[in-house]
């Protein structure tokens, strides 16, 4: 566990960012719609719905990859325990059960996120649009939205990043289970304490699709917990950076933030 806190804590940082700028964001759309931010309308509740929503999934998302992690070293410390065990048998399930549900909670995000923005720019009926309507609305040249800037980068987004993880999600859910490689070691050094590791990885296709950057272990892959982190920041990233824009460029900007 303690290898991944300081990853951990530099995705903390983007994370709280992006919340930051959704909370910014959706009072200064208050401001705009209502001229105060006491205002107590079915436009607010609606809206104040949609933003905790996409807090409550961002909030479920660090919950995942500090669970993804925590689960990593109590399989690392069963097999200290008793090394000729079959920790692998059962581990990398397990380990594979709390990545799928990592891959689907981030795709709703993208759900709740792209509801919050279709009922601010589209329309009050459009608070269940979802990702996929949304990206497509952008990169429909016939369709208002996607004549505001922010469209190209949802449709650039789409097509380089949220696709690939869509695709995966499709596999997994549909057709067949798509698991990373695992594997386990005994490393003895004269005058060193023996060290027990065990290892897993981001299933292949999924880390080829997005180019993952992270840890590679021999034999086995891009290192599952530190993938996972990636995944996670690149994505809220991109969350905090679109945020922030929108805020700028399509809000008066009457509520300033620290």
């Amino acid at each position: 566990m303690k290898e991944y806190v300081p990853s951990i804590e530099q995705y903390g940082v983007v994370a709280e960012r992006f919340s930051t700028e959704v909370i910014g964001c959706v009072m200064n759309v208050v401001v705009d719609k209502e001229g105060n931010l006491a205002a107590k309308t079915n436009y607010t509740d609606e809206l104040f719905l949609l933003r905790d929503s996409v807090l409550y999934r961002l909030s479920a998302l660090g919950w995942h990859i500090h669970n993804i992690c925590k689960q990593h070293e109590h399989i690392e410390n069963a097999f200290k325990r008793d090394p000729h065990g079959h920790v692998l048998i059962y581990s990398n399930n397990i380990q594979s059960f709390s990545f799928d549900d990592f891959i689907f909670n981030l795709i709703s995000l993208y759900d709740y996120y792209a509801n919050l923005l279709a009922y601010v720019f589209i329309g009050q009926n459009k608070k269940r649009m979802g990702w996929n309507s949304f990206s497509r609305a952008c990169m429909d040249k016939g369709h208002p939205i996607s004549k505001i800037d922010f469209a190209q980068i949802i449709a650039t987004h789409e097509n380089e990043w949220v696709k690939r993880l869509q695709e995966f999600r499709a596999e997994i859910i549909h057709y067949n289970l798509n698991q990373g490689k695992s594997r386990q070691q005994i490393s003895v050094k004269q005058g060193e304490e023996v060290k027990y590791k065990v290892m897993f990885s981001v299933p292949e296709k999924l880390s080829k699709r997005l180019k993952l950057e992270s840890p590679i272990h021999d034999g086995v892959g891009v290192d599952l917990q530190h993938g996972v982190i990636e995944i996670a920041t690149l994505s809220i990233k991109w969350f905090g950076d679109l945020t922030n824009s929108i805020t700028l460029k399509h809000t008066q900007n009457l509520i300033k933030r620290a």
